[in-house]
């Protein structure tokens, strides 16, 4: 492993990897996302993938604000490589390259001014943020304190949580995780279309559409079940109340651990460019359409005049505190290849929380 990111590095340095600029990063990461999905089997198809992202997570515009406003760096040349290593990544897991904590950088120290997390340096949250009509304003905290590493394959372990996310505790050892149907299982399968049977405590194949679910259960990352498995509604479809968002490509229950994908196969929920009114999923209103929250908009919401509003540049701000090259800077978390954390972004958006 060590000797092909050493030959990646030596294929970008020699030009193998064209930087990707800024306006061309969503779509970029979008393809890679789908890349990687459908190859690992968390989707079907390619069409599955592009259905379930969320345009809003790929929109550079308030990213390349705070650039221009020298509260945030973005390295083209890092965006390559994470790009690249992610979509070939592992399936329980990618887009974790160490270049993947490079691409956006925040710069403003504890106490400027910070519109959101990925502004502030070291990890640090924006705090004590007020938002309106997309626009946000908060100041940045302490910074975030550098996680333990996890214990690789093969190391010893207390709990699953200790390992690698390729990885589970097995009799206090970090052991990778099981492969094929059939396989003896504790905390979830590689794939993404094996689920861990509680029951059996083996890898089980989840339902596809069309199939029966009621011995196995649907993939609820992209379907639901009916008697037979169905795709999550979109606009004009019924759905249940409790379904009033839907969750981006990235979250629970999609990936190696499942532990929603039975409890939550039932839910009519719809997919992340609609949201739920109670019965029936709505398509994101544009400008001047009625509003309450950011979810039911293709943009933001101005609660204040209860309308959709379009992208806008927020007002200045005056940043108090930068760290231009703070030591130990770093992203804010790792994420797949979404955009950067904006005003109507939520916690729950964050990557890799299926896995934890």
């Amino acid at each position: 492993m060590r000797g092909s990111y050493s030959l990646l590095a030596a294929l970008a340095a020699c030009g193998g990897l064209d930087p990707v600029p800024l306006d061309r990063y969503g779509a970029a990461a979008e393809d890679a996302l789908c890349e990687w999905a459908v190859a690992c089997r968390h989707v079907p198809d390619d069409a599955t993938c592009r259905r379930f992202i969320d345009p809003k997570r790929y929109d550079t515009r308030r990213a390349a604000e705070s650039i221009a406003a020298g509260r945030l760096s973005y390295d083209p040349d890092a965006a390559a490589r994470c790009l690249d290593t992610g979509r070939r990544g592992p399936c329980p897991s990618s887009f974790d390259d160490p270049s993947c904590g490079r691409v956006f950088v925040g710069r403003v120290a504890r106490g400027g001014a910070c519109t959101s997390r990925i502004d502030c340096a070291a990890g640090a949250d924006c705090e004590n943020r007020t938002c309106a009509a997309g626009c946000c304003r908060g100041t940045c905290g302490a910074p975030a304190p550098t996680p333990p590493p996890l214990a690789p394959v093969g190391a010893s372990c207390q709990t699953h949580f200790d390992c690698v996310a390729i990885a589970y505790c097995d009799g206090g050892t970090c052991r990778e995780l099981p492969k094929n149907a059939g396989d003896a299982c504790l905390f979830g399968c590689w794939y993404g279309d094996l689920t861990c049977d509680v029951a059996t405590l083996t890898c089980v194949k989840v339902a596809g559409l069309g199939e029966a679910c009621d011995a196995r259960p649907c993939d609820a990352a992209w379907a639901y079940c009916d008697g037979v498995c169905r795709p999550r509604p979109g606009a004009g479809d019924a759905c249940d109340a409790t379904g009033t968002t839907g969750g981006p490509i990235g979250l629970c229950p999609m990936g190696g651990r499942r532990g929603l994908a039975a409890a939550l196969s039932t839910d009519r929920r719809c997919i992340p460019t609609t949201w739920c009114d109670g019965t029936t999923c709505r398509a994101r209103g544009g400008p001047g359409a009625a509003c309450m929250m950011d979810a039911q908009c293709d943009w933001a919401c101005d609660a204040a005049a209860g309308q959709c509003v379009a992208y806008a540049p927020c007002a200045a701000l005056s940043v108090h505190s930068t760290e231009a090259d703070a030591p130990g800077a770093r992203s804010v978390t790792r994420r797949p290849p979404g955009a950067p954390e904006t005003s109507y972004f939520q916690v729950a958006d964050v990557p890799s929380a299926h896995r934890r």
